[in-house]
């Protein structure tokens, strides 16, 4: 019989007949798991040179847009244009969340509830937090056998 561990999520669902046991599917499931990650290291390999070529080509275009001082340059083959991504990062947290206070610059700040400090603070008070709503989304993971 197949070990079982199962999370205390209510009664597990009556399976046809036809489902293969444990150790087949556990076996299907690594095969497809390497085959694709075989199809996938190919691929990566047979697209390199064509993958360094593109960076290559967008660290030049890149500045080349910004020598000319511009956003954007349409040309007959396409427009090439810049996107920029912000990062804010925090150097020292408790002059931020000093200012924040202070300023009430509440705008600046994201409020997000820690998931594991909750899940620690549910088991000990046996409730979430107020206003804060928790779950665990369970998916599965399947580890190589020794044989």
């Amino acid at each position: 019989m197949d070990d079982v561990n199962t999370p205390d999520s209510g009664p597990l669902p009556d399976f046809p007949p036809e489902v293969s046991p444990f150790d087949v599917e556990v076996e299907r499931f690594v095969q497809l798991r390497d085959a694709i990650k075989a199809a996938d290291d190919a691929h990566t390999k047979k697209t390199k040179e064509a993958r360094d070529e593109l960076e290559a080509m967008k660290a030049r275009l890149l500045a080349r847009l910004i020598l000319l001082g511009g956003e954007s340059v349409k040309t007959t083959a396409g427009t090439v244009y810049r996107t920029g991504r912000k990062s804010a990062t925090i150097a020292d947290g408790q002059a931020f969340r000093n200012h924040v206070i202070s300023q009430q610059l509440w705008d600046i700040v994201d409020w997000r509830a820690n998931a594991p400090a909750v899940a620690n603070y549910i088991e000990v008070n046996k409730a979430a937090p107020p206003g804060v709503n928790f779950s665990i989304a369970y998916t599965v993971g399947v580890r190589r056998g020794d044989n």
